[in-house]
């Protein structure tokens, strides 16, 4: 359940920063900040409220060529939400129904792939296996 959850945190990241600059934020912003609220009716506003400051500051890092900003604020969103899920595991359908309708938005290159990913790797007579699921890997 970990690892599903870590997965959905980081497409339901990549989802959210990727529609920021969208005609879909409204409405996506709204479905993330009310199924927040079912399960902490508190939480509505202080959602709604960090996702447009999350939006205004990477508008503000996109006009100065700030793509560091991108890459934290899927970050900070990714840990948000698995923290969100990790608490609410009843949410995960929900929440995966709500990325994967707004995925839809985004080019083809900016869609967070969910799913499970299988990977084999033997090796004999002393080779070596090198696999890696994202990411960078350096081999010295």
């Amino acid at each position: 359940m970990d690892a599903e959850i870590a997965t959905l945190a980081m497409s339901g990241a990549g989802t959210i920063v990727g529609l920021m600059a969208t005609d879909a934020w409204s409405a996506f912003k709204a479905r993330i900040a009310s199924l927040y609220a079912t399960y902490k009716p508190s939480s509505k506003e202080l959602v709604e409220l960090e996702l447009e400051e999350s939006r205004v500051e990477l508008a503000s890092a996109q006009d100065t060529s700030d793509s560091e900003t991108e890459r934290e604020l899927r970050l900070q969103w990714q840990g948000k939400l698995r923290r969100f899920l990790v608490a609410n595991p009843d949410a995960l359908a929900a929440f995966r129904e709500i990325v994967e309708e707004f995925a839809a938005e985004l080019p083809d290159s900016s869609r967070p792939r969910i799913g499970r990913i299988e990977m084999h790797g033997e090796a004999s007579s002393g080779g070596r296996v090198y696999q890696q699921g994202q990411g960078t890997q350096y081999n010295k």
